[in-house]
């Protein structure tokens, strides 16, 4: 009789890898709740916004100057203003230079600190997943060897087994219910994790992750790398800065050219409010000190070069990235699925000959045991495996630019 509660809670340990909660986190709810309201995406979307209400005060004319004088000598009120306007193109350059500066900062800080945030959390959403189901695992295999002990006990009593196997039965629960405590302390931590990274409070209990219904990745490496080499941020933003500097060399050699002053004077007798003429004026300032001009177009070009060869560095660490994560996926994708349709099966089968044969003392304990713990280890190094799998997707992801389906 105890052997058959033993045969019929392997069963229940073999058939599933966890209880389902009412309450449920799913991974596209906490992706939408970090973009949302993590307060690093928050800070960088606040800088290219604030990047971006810069371009049109550059772009635009200085202030006039308005003035108000007393000729006493000739006893006259004067009221007039100037105006300073930089020679034809100086504005428009300097107002696509910040739109430039402004599209780096968003490609560059904001977009690429979104997606890095959005991967740290699918990352934490499935360790916190792999250390939930750490623990029903632990949990229900605890349960089982409470059983086998009592079964294990009874047959000492009639001489059945020897003290030893109660022993090494006692031994492996203790370790077992050490394990239980040490993952409920890293769930416990998981969930800390991820409810910084939603920006919840402490002590929030998000709800349970849950485990994907496959894990089907269909994408070429040749397919993804175009997408990359097309949306990558950092890449747009090593471009716009490769642009920012090509309209900074135009804008210095216009350096060579003048600004000019305008101006309008209106005159009053001061005695008896009469008008007594107007004043125009315009100026322009000389730009003799042409070597300062020179040195600006100089260092303009050098970061323009600088810039080129940024932006072929993280192009060819595209191409790097691209292939390392995409081996990664692949090969943990083909990991999961020979576990999850050949491996277990094939221990949960050998776990079940172990049992029927333990119940016909046709084998050891040690048999029982052995075939009990490969379970219980390939059950946990599959969520270890699907860790691998969700972290490194997350990160293709970061690289690519967008949600891979």
């Amino acid at each position: 009789m105890k052997k058959t509660i033993i045969f019929l809670m392997l069963l229940s340990l073999t058939g599933g890898y966890g209880v389902a909660q009412e309450k449920v986190l799913l991974l596209e709810d906490a992706v939408k709740q970090s973009k949302e309201n993590n307060p690093e995406i928050q800070a960088a979307r606040q800088k290219y916004l604030a990047s971006k209400s810069g371009i049109i005060p550059v772009r635009n004319l200085p202030d006039p100057v308005l003035s108000i004088e007393y000729d006493s000598l000739n006893k006259m009120n004067m009221y007039g203003f100037t105006q300073e306007i930089p020679f034809w193109g100086k504005l428009s350059l300097r107002g696509k230079i910040a739109g430039n500066e402004a599209e780096m900062i968003r490609n560059g800080e904001y977009l690429s600190k979104e997606l890095e945030v959005i991967a740290r959390t699918k990352t934490s959403y499935f360790l916190f997943l792999a250390a939930s189901k750490a623990v029903t695992i632990y949990d229900e295999s605890s349960q089982l060897m409470k059983s086998i002990i009592k079964s294990v006990e009874a047959g000492y009593i009639t001489g059945k087994t020897s003290q030893s196997d109660v022993l090494r039965a006692q031994v492996e629960l203790s370790k077992m219910l050490n394990m239980l405590v040490i993952m409920k302390q890293e769930r416990d931590a998981m969930q800390a994790m991820l409810n910084v990274l939603l920006n919840n409070k402490p002590d929030t209990l998000p709800g349970s992750p849950v485990e994907p219904v496959n894990y089907d990745f269909k994408y070429s490496l040749e397919e993804l790398t175009a997408i990359a080499l097309k949306n990558r941020p950092e890449l747009k933003a090593a471009k716009n800065l490769l642009e920012k500097n090509k309209l900074s060399t135009a804008l210095f050699k216009r350096e060579y050219l003048p600004d000019f002053m305008i101006g309008y004077k209106r005159q009053y007798m001061s005695n008896t409010g009469e008008y007594a003429g107007h004043l125009d004026m315009v100026s322009l300032n000389l730009p003799l000190w042409f070597w300062k001009q020179r040195a600006m177009v100089a260092q303009s070009k050098q970061e323009q070069e600088m810039a080129q060869a940024q932006y072929t560095n993280m192009e060819n660490m595209t191409y790097y990235d691209m292939k390392v994560l995409y081996t990664k996926v692949k090969t943990y994708q083909q990991l999961i699925n020979e576990y999850a349709n050949a491996i277990i099966p094939k221990a949960k089968q050998l776990l079940e000959i172990s049992q029927a044969s333990y119940q016909a003392n046709k084998t050891d304990f040690i048999d029982l045991l052995d075939s009990q713990r490969t379970l219980l280890a390939l059950r946990l190094e599959y969520y270890q495996y699907v860790v691998e799998y969700e972290k490194n997707l997350g990160e293709l992801e970061r690289i690519v630019g967008r949600e891979l389906k």
